[in-house]
């Protein structure tokens, strides 16, 4: 197994924990929603929960925009540039990509040890926040972990760094279809 390989199924799984957590936020503001129209009571703490689970959503959901490459992109410059040029210029992004990431990845570590200390809680079922801290930093360590990786394919084998695909393509191939 290459590498590559090994990423790919790496950066396959942060995709589904990402969407795992938004499927969740989903079914806890739809169900609290319903409850406070049916029952007339919603859900405990379900706009804290929903607030922090969309937080860790996002950030896993970062780790996989970051090795796609998937992310918002302006490529007017880009585009007019030579191959040497544009492999300068995906170079460098990519190590500021790299440093910025890593940097918030610290600051937001340092972060989940001071919420962890100060005891902070829900309102309503007093749950302890910091673990929707932790799981947040887990998702920027992947982040970073996939920049990296990123990196240094792109320093050292171009050639295996994840196609870009389509949706409809990539859910072709996971069905079986030929693309």
């Amino acid at each position: 197994m290459s590498f590559s390989n090994v990423l790919t199924g790496f950066a396959t799984w942060v995709e589904r924990i990402a969407g795992l957590f938004l499927a969740i936020v989903t079914v806890l503001v739809f169900a609290s929603a319903g409850a406070r129209y049916l029952l007339s009571s919603p859900i405990p703490d379900a706009h804290a929960f929903a607030s922090l689970l969309l937080g860790v959503a996002l950030l896993w959901g970062l780790a996989s925009a970051s090795w796609r490459d998937e992310h918002i992109a302006v490529d007017l410059l880009y585009t007019g540039m030579s191959d040497r040029l544009k492999r300068f210029v995906d170079i460098f992004g990519q190590i500021l990509i790299l440093m910025f990431v890593g940097l918030f990845c610290w600051m937001l570590l340092k972060q989940v040890g001071s919420v962890r200390s100060s005891g902070d809680l829900t309102v309503d079922t007093r749950t302890a926040i910091w673990p929707f801290y932790f799981m947040a930093w887990l998702g920027v360590a992947a982040a970073t972990i996939l920049i990296l990786a990123r990196l240094f394919l792109l320093v050292f084998n171009p050639k295996g760094l994840p196609t870009k695909k389509s949706v409809a393509d990539e859910a072709a191939e996971n069905a079986g279809e030929p693309v």
